[in-house]
């Protein structure tokens, strides 16, 4: 017996594959009873990601508002402050 032979006698068997791809199918319309279109699910995709990004866009306004009213930002801030202690401790070795 081949290998060719068992898959020819599946493919006789109740109908072969698509006896059991009918048989599944036929499982899933009974789980769900209320199909949802899949254009609907796609325009809802689409409406909800417009909204996300929005919200991302907003958040990007505000901090660069809030960003704009500052006299320095935070990394400027850090960077003087670690200059003015480097310079501050090099001049009081030289002052003695």
């Amino acid at each position: 017996m081949g290998i060719a032979q068992p898959e020819s006698l599946t493919q006789k068997f109740f109908g072969g594959c698509h006896a059991v791809e009918g048989f599944v199918v036929n499982l899933n319309s009974g789980f769900f009873l209320f199909v949802e279109p899949a254009a609907f699910a796609l325009l809802q995709f689409v409406f909800e990601l417009g909204i996300e990004l929005v919200i991302v866009y907003w958040g990007g306004a505000v901090y660069g508002v809030l960003h704009l009213h500052t006299d320095k930002t935070a990394a400027t801030a850090t960077v003087g402050q670690q200059v003015a202690a480097v310079a501050g401790a090099d001049k009081a070795s030289d002052s003695w």
